[in-house]
């Protein structure tokens, strides 16, 4: 939830700057380029690592260990397959198809995928972005109906969340936070209250509210408070922080989408499938396999997201150089 509130900010914000200006074509040639630089590639990987435990672990992929793992395989969702690859690929993993291999986290990246496509049919249906109303804005409308027939319950309520994200960029930019260190406590304390609510099983405490709206709502909050806050200067501090929050950002999505296959890997070789102890030994396990996560996400980068700037290029140029050429037939 959290992921989809500044998800909601950047990319639904993005759209909302672009107002008039907004060319689907762009956006899209964009939003794709940077989702399958990383995904296909680590299709590949997750494949390879699945063959792997296959034949070392193969009680691994059946759902041995689904109860220890909370995005662990189960016993009826596993898929390989070539379709599934497929499916995935295009974004349909949760639809209409398993999540690939292992690599089960990359259910959410459906769901962005769906609400970076549902989002802009919106703007443009209802003249927030892209050109005047017209036979674009009725074929968006028709569009967006069949679409958000066409998700999960669970996907539409994420939606929901998406947009408050996008919320937190319209507040932002027409009210200033004042008193920022005391909004920022007391919204730090009610996401707190809000990850305590999605745990709690006391049925007087636990109405009929979805968590993950009231953890999305929450956060949203915390993010007016955050997106108000003036940078770090230009001190020692400043440029280490700066330069120490744009290298995770950087790494986020590769993190994101390579980790889970290596988290089975650590489980099943370093502790036989089993949870660490929440001791201070375990702790200390626990931050050096999050170094190594860490490292594995920015070879990931290096590998692949890197490149995702120059290939968007590419493409705009032969995209260009095709319209000219048909333009010209």
């Amino acid at each position: 939830m959290v992921f989809f509130v500044l998800s909601g900010f950047f990319v639904g914000g993005s759209v909302l700057k672009a107002g008039v200006g907004f060319d689907a074509t762009t956006y899209a040639t964009a939003r794709l380029v940077r989702l399958w630089t990383v995904l296909i590639p680590v299709l590949v990987v997750t494949a390879v690592v699945d063959l792997f435990l296959s034949a070392i672990h193969p009680e691994a992929l059946t759902g041995a260990y689904h109860q220890q793992w909370n995005s662990g395989p189960t016993a009826t969702d596993h898929s390989n397959s070539p379709s599934t690859f497929l499916a995935n690929i295009f974004f349909l993993q949760t639809i209409t198809s398993p999540v690939f291999g292992t690599n089960r986290p990359l259910w959410s990246l459906a769901n962005e995928f769906w609400y970076y496509l549902l989002f802009p049919m919106i703007g443009t249906a209802v003249g927030l972005c892209g050109p005047a109303r017209g036979r674009g804005a009725r074929a968006s409308l028709a569009l967006l109906a069949v679409v958000i027939l066409y998700l999960l319950p669970g996907m539409r309520e994420g939606f929901v969340v998406w947009l408050m994200g996008v919320g937190v960029y319209v507040v932002t930019r027409r009210i200033a936070c004042r008193r920022r260190p005391i909004a920022l406590v007391t919204a730090s304390a009610m996401l707190l209250a809000a990850l305590a609510y999605s745990k709690s099983t006391w049925p007087t405490i636990q109405p009929n509210i979805s968590s993950d709206l009231v953890i999305g709502l929450a956060f949203a909050i915390l993010c007016v408070v955050l997106a108000s806050w003036p940078p770090p200067g230009n001190s020692v501090i400043g440029v280490k922080v700066r330069g120490f929050s744009e290298g995770l950002s950087a790494i986020s999505y590769s993190l994101y989408a390579s980790h889970f296959p290596f988290v089975v890997v650590i489980a099943l070789f370093g502790y036989g499938g089993l949870r660490l102890v929440p001791d201070f030994a375990g702790i200390a396990r626990y931050a050096g396999w999050l170094c190594v996560l860490l490292l594995i996400g920015s070879i990931c980068w290096y590998l692949f997201e890197r490149h995702t700037e120059a290939i968007r290029r590419r493409v705009r140029a032969w995209h260009l150089n095709w319209t000219a050429e048909n333009g010209r037939g």
